[in-house]
């Protein structure tokens, strides 16, 4: 279940680092926010998922003092994303 619920993760992240123009650009996250636009179960199960993500590399979290998350994709998240 996590394990699909990141993918869904890294597709969003995918489809904003496309509409950015590239990977090295900065996403503004809350995980609130995601929770509600990927219809995640809540605001803890977004975060879990995403420092699941962030552990095995596939993205980047920097916290911000306003609970906003700086993420960037990772070139691994795209392949984690295209896997079975």
């Amino acid at each position: 279940m996590i394990r699909d619920d990141a993918k869904r993760i890294i597709k969003y992240m995918l489809d904003q680092s496309i509409s950015f123009g590239g990977l090295d650009e900065n996403i503004y996250i809350r995980y609130d926010d995601l929770a509600k636009e990927l219809n995640l179960k809540d605001e803890n199960y977004c975060r879990v998922c995403c420092q699941y993500l962030d552990e095995l590399h596939y993205i980047n979290i920097l916290d911000n003092d306003n609970g906003t998350r700086i993420v960037r994709l990772k070139a691994q998240g795209i392949d984690f994303m295209e896997s079975t």
